[in-house]
């Protein structure tokens, strides 16, 4: 509202800034008194909402509480871990299992018959460059390429072909630029031959890796087309699946590709198969990633192929065949493919043999410490919930101590300032009705029974030890008996399990955390409705209508004020005014006498 570029009293020699500065602040009075409305909604706003995370922190809580997974937790123990890990999930029983004459399964395996390489050889290098080093000899299959397509999406001399290992004469490479006009460029795989060629229209080919290098900038837009033969090598593998049907797939690569790229390949397609060189033999070890015999009729991988056959000297006939683990159980033989099984929701791990007469003995039984831990982590956070909402509902409201404005501020020390916000915010939700209905209802949830529940004698929280404070201060806390909840959890999970998470949509049958988790959530709703979220509009809940309407009314209070403060000016410069004329006559009529 101030106006920088008023100059006034310059006639009366009244401060006229400072006069209409201190009737301004009497007009501004309502303004200050909305915007404190203001502030208040905003702060209540905002403590409605800390308690909404709360209670979504209670509901996520009792949701987990309410799902019968956190308490089918069993526990498994093997009597010698070394030689024999256990698990078990929901689906075990409380029982025991003795294992007998346990043989781990064993994996398929095969080797090279001698070294593939000599001295020089690298298997990181192509297949093209290395040709010269395999001791058994490498025969490549020659394949035709017609009209390769490539791209020029940018300015350059260098691009590749699609295949390495290019035989040498056989490439025809031609341009097309973006008019249309079509180059033939002579192709050289030689650098000497290339260099004494003195035109631009020429093509260096690296045969290892397909690249081209052009005498001529190809400039973006055009086409590169290429006609060529490359070589390659083919091969398959077969192996067996669990039913002990034949898979084969099968593998082609070109001349630039290395051992270990081709090995590499294999290892990550679904062959079920790993592939190494070994440096020290010279050797090419295979084996099956899966232990267990897949194949009972005969070999389990068999190689197909001169480059495995031949190059790589992999013969099918001197495979070390995968074994099955074998076992017995409960007085049962039996064997697995796998080292690793289960039954009846047990998954055992074997981890060495188990000798004759050597026994290791297996435990499942119901988890207890989880499931006691599951329940108190529950009451720990509807605890903490309850004191932090009868905390705020108690809190003490000071209504002398409104917000400050602006001006107030002013003349504050920022430890003031803190010390009369504090007290200022303090009891923004003080005995609210929402809150209190909510605790109110989730006691109720509580302290009311199961009814129909499988064992009467485990059908409300004191049964099971969780009983209420006595301490009226602490406004209804649970207390746990330790010792009588796990005793209570031991002798019939089932019914724990049924307090708290049967679900029949009535209030009387349903379990405890089901209660609650539909308590807290219509408590969140009520709250929302009042205080909203950050996903909404002002439109659409109370405290955001009321606080939405105060922007308006303050909105046009401030044009208001333009307008009285412009009156004021108006009639001081009116003032200003009649005194500069009284001045001019007095001065006229002194000039007449005198």
């Amino acid at each position: 509202m101030d106006n920088l570029l008023r100059i006034s009293g310059l006639v009366s020699g009244i401060d006229v800034d400072k006069i209409v500065d201190k009737l301004m602040k009497a007009e501004r009075f309502p303004l200050n008194r909305m915007k404190q409305r203001q502030q208040l909604l905003e702060w209540q706003r905002s403590d409605y909402r800390a308690m909404n995370t709360l209670l979504l922190d209670l509901k996520t809580s009792a949701f987990q509480l309410g799902l019968e997974a956190t308490f089918n937790v069993k526990n498994a123990v093997s009597s010698d871990e070394s030689k024999l890990a256990v698990t078990a999930d929901a689906s075990a029983g409380n029982t025991s299992y003795t294992m007998t004459n346990a043989t781990m399964a064993t994996a398929a395996n095969n080797s090279s018959t001698s070294s593939i390489g000599d001295a020089s050889f690298d298997p990181s290098k192509s297949l093209w460059s290395m040709q010269g080093h395999f001791t058994n000899g490498l025969t490549f299959t020659q394949q035709s390429v017609t009209g390769e397509q490539i791209a020029v999406s940018a300015d350059g001399t260098s691009f590749s072909l699609d295949h390495g290992a290019v035989t040498a004469g056989s490439a025809t490479i031609s341009v097309t630029d973006s008019s249309g006009t079509t180059t033939a460029y002579t192709v050289y795989t030689d650098q000497a031959s290339y260099d004494a060629d003195t035109s631009t229209n020429k093509v260096l080919i690296d045969q290892e890796t397909g690249n081209m290098t052009f005498g001529t900038t190809i400039t973006a837009g055009s086409t590169i087309s290429a006609d060529y033969q490359y070589n390659e090598v083919a091969f398959s593998l077969t192996t067996y699946d669990d039913a002990g049907q034949a898979v084969t797939q099968s593998y082609t690569f070109d001349g630039s590709k290395s051992l270990n790229d081709i090995m590499n390949a294999v290892n990550q397609s679904d062959a079920g198969v790993n592939m190494f060189y070994d440096s020290a033999t010279g050797k090419v070890a295979v084996s099956r990633s899966e232990t267990g015999n897949y194949n009972t009729a005969g070999k389990e991988i068999l190689f197909n192929g001169s480059f495995l056959t031949t190059t790589l000297a992999l013969n099918s006939a001197n495979e070390q065949g995968g074994t099955d683990a074998t076992f017995t159980l409960n007085g049962l033989t039996t064997k697995r493919h796998s080292n690793e099984f289960t039954i009846s929701g047990v998954t055992f791990q074997l981890k060495s043999n188990i000798a004759a007469g050597e026994t290791v003995t297996v435990n499942t039984s119901t988890d207890t410490e989880t499931i006691f831990e599951s329940i108190k982590s529950f009451v720990d956070k509807y605890n903490e919930t309850i004191e932090k909402i009868n905390s705020e509902l108690s809190e003490e409201r000071y209504r002398d101590f409104q917000p400050l404005t602006d001006e107030q501020k002013k003349e504050m020390s920022d430890d003031d300032i803190e010390n009369w916000e504090e007290k200022a915010k303090s009891g923004m939700l003080r005995n609210d009705s929402i809150l209190t209905s909510g605790l109110s209802e989730m006691r109720l949830d509580l302290y009311s029974p199961v009814s129909g529940a499988a064992n009467s004698a485990y059908d409300q929280l004191s049964e099971i030890g969780i009983t209420t404070s006595t301490n009226y201060k602490d406004h209804g806390k649970l207390i746990i008996d330790e010792n009588k909840l796990k005793a209570a959890i031991a002798d019939d999970p089932n019914a724990v399990k049924e307090l708290f998470t049967v679900d029949t949509g009535s209030f009387d049958t349903s379990g405890l955390a089901t209660r609650i988790e539909k308590t807290v959530e219509e408590t969140i709703d009520r709250v929302e409705q009042k205080a909203g979220n950050a996903a909404m509009t002002y439109s659409q809940y109370f405290l955001g209508r009321k606080i939405n309407d105060l922007d308006g009314k303050i909105d046009r209070f401030l044009d208001h004020l333009n307008d009285v403060e412009d009156r004021y000016y108006r009639e001081f410069t009116a003032m200003e005014k009649a005194i500069q004329r009284a001045n001019q006559q007095s001065a006229f009529l002194m000039n007449q006498f005198s």
